[in-house]
């Protein structure tokens, strides 16, 4: 609780990005597989996550970035083969 905190949440014709802090990799991991538990979210990705240190308050903290797919995403159809003429 109060480990984590997201920045942004986007999402534009694909899935969702998810950026945050959360106080320590073992969060962000509890964030993953909360969010897949979900009948809402699935697919859950870790794009990156970087360790930063906050000099002020002498913490360390890791900022990331997730991408997940909600209940409304639907995957492109694949396009039908061309077909090659002779």
């Amino acid at each position: 609780k109060e480990k984590l905190g997201l920045s942004s949440m986007k999402e534009a014709k694909g899935p969702r990005i998810l950026t945050g802090t959360a106080m320590d990799n073992e969060t962000i991991a509890l964030f993953m597989t909360n969010l897949e538990k979900s009948e809402y979210i699935s697919g859950v990705d870790l794009q990156s996550a970087k360790l930063r240190t906050i000099p002020d308050y002498k913490l360390n903290v890791a900022d990331f970035v997730l991408e997940c797919k909600t209940y409304a995403y639907k995957e492109k159809p694949a396009a039908p083969p061309t077909a090659k003429k002779p």
